[in-house]
């Protein structure tokens, strides 16, 4: 061991990159020390612990991200027996890194103050934008480039007299170590720097939502953060070109009285156009505690209560159906669960140019139904049958105030199992939700449970051991989703039943919609995205059908309805239980990419920020040219609102 310790001590290459990554993660704790003590006004509700604990838990994000940057040149520089030559042609490598890298936490330092946020997809626009950003360097900028410049000089000069200094042992270095010990070292170092990437034995690679684990507010996950890991990791995710002319008042105009409902009244000015206030409560003075279910891609067309069908796959949401309010034009935000997570529990819409929910849209300053709730005095819980890194939705459902949130890997096993699915049991999921509820219930306290179902995903298999769910073969995705479908349905019913039994029933509203539809070829646009949605409650929702278009983005002020939230929150869309003005009411769906439609009770459109793609005339009532000024005009509220980080206050 003293031999190993002799070895490392006199090893050049690797003393060498020992001070380039020492260098590369104090710079980013400087910048975050910088943003701290300059804008100590935004960071003023962080205690000096949490904030020292934000600092430990940033070297997380900066250790990945310089990982990443620097990994290469770090490697490079241990490569036996190549000289003083190579060692200082690396040198140059990393300080040619090390000052682009010095430049993006600079030109996030100085970006900070207009969004309150990091860099995050904006660093694409940087380079549609090259020859403004260096001018702006040159000018505005000049003292932060003067800086980087003398910084980045003083750590070559540091670099090149180092490896001078020790000219003498370098060359000799290569012969007076085994071979053996530099294979190892090579594997070694290859292997730290793979998991520093990565964020440790983790499995999946650190991510932006990931921040959330570390932080309670959106303060702190801003010191935890750094702009270069947000930059890079949400900007790789797509190109962003989105350009749209459509005058910003005009569309204002056009959207909020849409999305306003009877009762409520926008309290955010000009700085937060979307906030508002409600006056509108389910029941006057009376709390009722709320169990919010999201199935996960359940197609309407399987379900007899919304197709008419007589496929008998869900026959407890059907009776469920006719025992309560069922929405037959329910659409959803996307085609992925995130979306209809952050649709459902943020009423945040999916719109081109923006990064999605869970890679840089929830740095943003936004009012979720969880802090809502969890403001009111509720206990708030979020369950997912998969994973809790499952789009990182648990972190992410903290972030938003939920008291607490759980994956697959934290739900006792209930039944006896003869197939594993990869994304886990609807029956665990829906009955740990149920424990959270009757937990809140004996304290005599309410509760807003939700939970996220996954077996309805493929692949399908046989479930129980019994075979209860096996009316189909296994031999098709149909059959298996059915097969699926009916144990999820019934996983349902025990959710009711227990409710029943345990004395939490009368007191809650049960609330069922899905994520997104399934993925079929066939489906037509308007088709794809429709999903289930079912309110129930008979002591306090009157039974019945509306037609009416509503979406995942009307689900906030819903609930908040529900529970009398007297708050301000802001939101994309209006309550589902206000029947006022049905012909405004509209769907924001997105396909993907610069891809994204409106939808109406008479028509479809689909624009991909240049033209209209495709027109739907449903009625033979739509009109072309105004559904595409509908949705030309939702997306310029909502994109510069959250692009400029407007949506709601911190």
């Amino acid at each position: 061991m003293k031999k190993i310790f002799n070895y490392i001590k006199n090893d050049s290459g690797f003393k060498l990159s020992a001070i380039c990554a020492v260098a590369a993660l104090l710079i980013c704790q400087a910048q975050r020390l910088a943003l701290f003590l300059t804008f100590s006004d935004f960071f003023s509700g962080i205690s000096l612990g949490r904030a020292l604990s934000c600092f430990a838990k940033g070297f997380i994000f900066d250790a990945s991200i310089c990982a990443s940057a620097f990994g290469i040149p770090i490697l490079l520089m241990n490569i036996p027996g190549m000289g003083k030559k190579w060692l200082k042609g690396n040198a140059a490598f990393f300080t040619a890194l090390f000052m682009a890298f010095a430049i993006l936490l600079a030109a996030d330092y100085l970006y900070f103050p207009e969004m309150h946020r990091h860099i995050a997809e904006e660093l694409k626009w940087a380079a549609n934008e090259f020859l403004f950003f260096v001018s702006y360097a040159f000018t505005k900028a000049l003292p932060e480039l003067i800086g980087v410049i003398a910084l980045s000089s003083l750590i070559f000069y540091a670099l090149f007299s180092f490896i001078n200094y020790n000219e003498r042992k370098i060359n000799k270095e290569y012969k007076e170590k085994p071979a053996t010990y530099h294979a190892a070292k090579l594997f070694l170092l290859a292997a730290a720097i793979f998991l520093l990437q990565r964020g440790g034995f983790v499995r999946k690679n650190v991510g932006v939502a990931d921040v959330f684990k570390y932080a309670r507010t959106n303060e702190e996950a801003v010191l935890v953060m750094n702009g270069v890991f947000s930059a890079v990791n949400i900007s790789r995710k797509k190109t962003l070109t989105v350009k749209n002319d459509f005058p910003y008042e005009d569309a204002l105009s056009i959207i909020k009285p849409r999305i306003l409902s009877k009762g409520e009244k926008w309290t955010g000015g000009d700085n937060f156009p979307l906030e508002r206030i409600s006056e509108r409560e389910l029941e006057k003075g009376k709390k009722l505690n709320i169990f919010f279910v999201m199935l996960e891609a359940w197609k309407t067309d399987h379900i007899d209560s919304i197709s008419g069908g007589k496929n008998g796959d869900t026959p407890n949401f059907d009776k469920l159906a006719k025992e309560g309010l069922l929405f037959t034009n329910a659409y959803a935000t996307g085609t992925r669960s995130i979306y209809g997570f952050a649709g459902i529990f943020a009423s945040l819409p999916l719109v081109p140019g923006l990064p999605v929910f869970g890679y840089g849209l929830e740095l943003n300053s936004f009012s979720p139904i969880f802090r809502l709730f969890s403001e009111k005095g509720y206990q708030t819980t979020f369950t997912q049958a998969s994973h809790s890194d499952s789009y990182r939705m648990c972190s992410l459902a903290l972030a938003m105030g939920a008291d607490g949130a759980w994956g697959w890997e934290h739900l006792p096993m209930r039944l006896d199992y003869s197939f594993t699915p990869d994304y886990g049991y609807d029956y665990e999921a829906l009955q740990f939700a149920a424990d959270k509820a009757q937990e809140a219930s004996k304290k005599g306290k309410n509760f807003l449970a939700s939970a996220f179902t996954a077996t309805t995903h493929a692949p399908f298999g046989k479930l129980l051991a019994d075979g209860r769910f096996s009316k189909y073969p296994n031999d098709t995705w149909e059959h298996g989703f059915r097969n699926s479908l009916a144990y999820s349905d019934w996983s349902i019913g025990q959710i009711i039943k227990r409710a029943k039994e345990e004395g939490w029933f009368d007191d809650t509203i049960f609330i069922f919609m899905s994520d997104h539809n399934q993925h079929i070829e066939g489906n037509s646009d308007r088709d794809a995205f429709r999903v289930p949605l079912l309110i129930y409650s008979p002591k306090h929702i009157k039974p019945g059908k509306r037609d009416y278009v509503v979406s995942q983005l009307d689900i906030l002020p819903t609930l908040a309805e529900i529970g009398g939230i007297k708050q301000h929150f802001s939101s994309a869309g209006r309550s589902i239980l206000d029947e006022s003005r049905p012909e405004q009411r509209f769907a924001l769906i997105s396909y993907g990419g610069d891809d994204f439609g409106i939808i109406t009770a008479d028509g479809l459109l689909r624009h991909n920020m240049q033209k209209t793609v495709s027109f739907e005339n449903k009625s033979g009532k739509a009109d072309e040219k105004q559904l595409e000024k509908m949705a030309l005009a939702a997306h310029k509220v909502f994109y510069k609102t959250l692009r400029e980080n407007r949506w709601a206050r911190k």
